[in-house]
């Protein structure tokens, strides 16, 4: 966690961190809540709520960042914009893997969008409850399930950022093709050291 907060320090923006227990990063909000996808939800609701700016970008802690993924500005209000270049890394032993796809650690987009989005989210869970079907990514599928009807793209920094993959991630880790149930577009396989930008990282 520290090497994110690193990372997203050096950005010099401002951050709103709001966990479950103190931590002493950025300004802090502490929710009395149990771990969960409500909890998450409620969570990014608070975070978006308070950051007064025009553009928001969702990070978790344990994602490793590249300033790049920052300087990137949605050029389009109406809609959520994923960075592409994210691969996911195993701690253990830093394998790597990547397939195209949309990650909620990698969203941006216009703050009145992403309040939007989110209240109603988090009212739909409180009364429905949380199914896979909605999804947890904004703007990415047509079905009757979805929050809204808000759209998404892609956008691709040079160096990719590093999805971290441990014993307590709340999503699933995947490590191969046949664990999806559709097919994954692009999957490829490398190791930390090998993606361009991290040759030195040391992950353990």
């Amino acid at each position: 966690m520290r090497r994110v907060q690193d990372s997203l320090l050096k950005t010099g923006l401002p951050i709103v961190s709001v966990s479950l227990q103190p931590i002493d990063f950025g300004r802090n909000v502490v929710l009395p809540l149990e771990r969960g996808y409500l909890s998450m939800f409620k969570q990014i609701l608070v975070g978006i709520e308070i950051l007064n700016v025009d553009i928001i970008y969702l990070c978790e802690h344990d994602t490793i960042y590249t300033l790049k993924h920052f300087e990137f500005t949605p050029p389009n209000k109406e809609q959520f914009f994923y960075n592409k270049n994210n691969w996911q890394v195993r701690q253990s032993d830093g394998h790597a893997v990547y397939w195209e796809c949309k990650k909620v650690s990698q969203v941006c987009g216009y703050r009145d969008l992403m309040l939007k989005h989110y209240r109603e989210r988090v009212r739909r869970v409180e009364l429905e409850g949380f199914t896979r079907a909605m999804g947890f990514e904004p703007g990415t599928h047509r079905r009757s399930s979805r929050v809204d009807d808000t759209t998404s793209e892609f956008f691709t920094t040079e160096i990719a950022n590093l999805d971290i993959r441990h014993s307590k991630n709340l999503t699933q880790s995947r490590w191969s093709p046949t664990q999806f149930r559709n097919p994954c577009i692009n999957w490829t396989e490398s190791h930390v050291n090998k993606l361009p930008g991290w040759e030195a990282e040391v992950l353990a």
